[in-house]
């Protein structure tokens, strides 16, 4: 495996990190922007998920299992889909953050949004669910997307200097992307299969796995950096705090919410990737990156929008035959 290029901790003052520090940049968008060249990727995952996910996540779950006394390792029939889920969450993870460091944020951003359409390929597989029309069109058109933004030389061109990052593995940062959203999306079936083990149990275990995995995996690519100075450590702490929050809202969002709209919204993370890439990294766009993207979107609210009608003609049936079956009985 092909393992990030070797950065010192210290950035030098012809790093990437510095050549993209301008005079119109302000301190924190210079440091924002040299934090890859400081901490590389598994560095990051070491610090803010050994120190903020263990915190926030696995110690109130564990409490929370303990005190309500939940299976401790799931029920007995889900327990290799606990597994299945803890081992594909945790690649999903890795491999993206890996992606951020080799590709555009936007462009890695993008692809890993593409997860619903591989649910969709999953569930036709696994769960034995029907694959309709809306399917075939919703995952041409993410493919086309994809290929866009993969920007192939054959026929886009060669463009070396496109970003003020050149990222030499960029082929490899797309890999890493579309990995993510696959192992993504097969944690989300084994999610559904989930559906008898309370929740504190999967994200206890989950928790638990990242830290594992990712301590795990940090020897064989020799990439124990860590941050030196406190400001870096609260930045980092701030990340996975905001990745916890992120969760929790999404929990509570299932909970009042059908899937599809909460799937347009997520979708608006692709915009604010694209916003994060201009404001704070001050990198180009290319109009392939637009079209991809817009593609890609397109596909995820067509899905959204596939799944809220259906929801919604369950539900109208259900209240029928309720009504139906009430107006019977007075009758009789």
């Amino acid at each position: 495996m092909l393992s990030d290029p070797v950065i010192d901790v210290e950035a030098s003052d012809d790093s990437p990190g510095n050549a993209v520090s301008s005079p119109p940049l302000n301190p924190i968008h210079r440091f924002i922007a040299s934090i890859p060249e400081k901490v590389p990727a598994f560095g990051i995952l070491c610090a803010l998920l050994g120190v903020t996910i263990c915190v926030f996540q696995f110690i109130p779950y564990f409490i929370i299992t303990i005190a309500k006394r939940y299976p401790f390792f799931g029920p007995p029939g889900s327990r290799l889909d606990l597994f299945l889920r803890c081992v594909s969450g945790t690649a999903s993870l890795v491999t993206l953050y890996m992606a951020f460091r080799l590709m555009p944020l936007s462009d890695a951003m993008t692809l890993y949004m593409s997860s619903p359409v591989f649910v969709t390929i999953f569930a036709y597989f696994i769960l034995k669910e029907r694959i309709t029309v809306v399917h075939v069109t919703t995952g041409t058109i993410t493919i086309i997307g994809v290929f866009i933004i993969c920007r192939p030389e054959f026929l886009f061109g060669h463009n070396k200097h496109h970003h003020k990052h050149h990222y030499e593995h960029r082929l490899i940062g797309i890999a890493l992307s579309i990995g993510a959203a696959i192992t993504s999306a097969y944690s989300l079936i084994n999610l559904r299969k989930l559906k008898s083990t309370p929740v504190p149990v999967i994200v206890m275990w989950y928790s638990i796995a990242v830290v594992v995995i990712g301590n795990c995996v940090l020897p064989f690519l020799d990439r124990w950096v860590l941050p030196r100075d406190l400001y870096t450590w609260s930045l980092l702490v701030a990340i996975g705090a905001a990745g916890v929050v992120n969760q929790m809202f999404q929990t509570m969002a299932f909970q009042y919410e059908s899937p599809g709209p909460i799937s347009v919204t997520r979708s608006f993370n692709i915009v604010l990737a694209f916003i994060w890439e201009v404001a704070i990294f001050v990198e180009p766009i290319a109009w392939t990156s637009l079209l991809g993207a817009a593609l890609i979107t397109v596909s995820i609210v067509i899905i959204a929008i596939n799944k809220t009608y259906k929801m919604g003609r369950r539900l109208v049936n259900l209240m029928l035959r309720k009504v139906l079956t009430k107006a019977s009985k007075r009758y009789r």
